[in-house]
């Protein structure tokens, strides 16, 4: 569970707000950092002839300043060289697994078959094409975890740079 306590510098019902600490808050808040420090992600990268930009995708996610995750790749029977691609890289990391080469037909069953794969903490959905900032793990993990509990559902998500072929 992410946060376990509700902080005691919540408003309070006349719209103030308390500004002293106490022993809750400071629990709170330590439950809270300790969620963000330990929180692993799996990142779902659905592929399908996706050779011309697969090299960058994954690289800017081995380059992450978060480091605490894993990469399942479901490849949806690419005629290029995406599956050989996949391959090299799963042979220099071993947080990458290629889940499946079965034949899914659209990317929404493609990402959808990687789902039940999933087991930790967070879920980061994963464009073949994308190319990721250095801190967009961490920057997600923290706003999910400013946002609440881990018993109710949450959707995070990020803004785009549109860059041409040369980023």
């Amino acid at each position: 569970m992410w946060l376990t306590a509700t902080p005691a510098h919540v408003p309070q019902a006349a719209g103030l707000f308390d500004t002293s600490v106490s022993a809750s808050s400071i629990a709170w808040e330590q439950d809270r950092q300790g969620a963000l420090n330990s929180a692993t992600v799996d990142i779902l990268l659905a592929t399908h002839n996706g050779e011309k930009y697969l090299d960058e995708q994954i690289r800017s996610i081995i380059e992450q300043t978060w480091s605490d995750w894993r990469l399942l790749i479901s490849d949806d029977q690419s005629s290029d060289t995406t599956r050989e691609i996949v391959n090299r890289w799963i042979e220099c990391d071993s947080r990458i697994t290629l889940v499946s080469v079965e034949k899914k037909g659209s990317a929404v069953r493609n990402f959808m078959s990687l789902l039940p794969h999933a087991e930790a903490d967070l879920v980061m959905f994963c464009d073949q094409d994308d190319v990721w900032m250095p801190d967009k793990i961490a920057k997600s993990v923290r706003a999910s975890t400013r946002a609440g509990d881990a018993e109710n559902p949450l959707l995070v998500c990020s803004d785009m740079h549109v860059v041409d072929r040369d980023l």
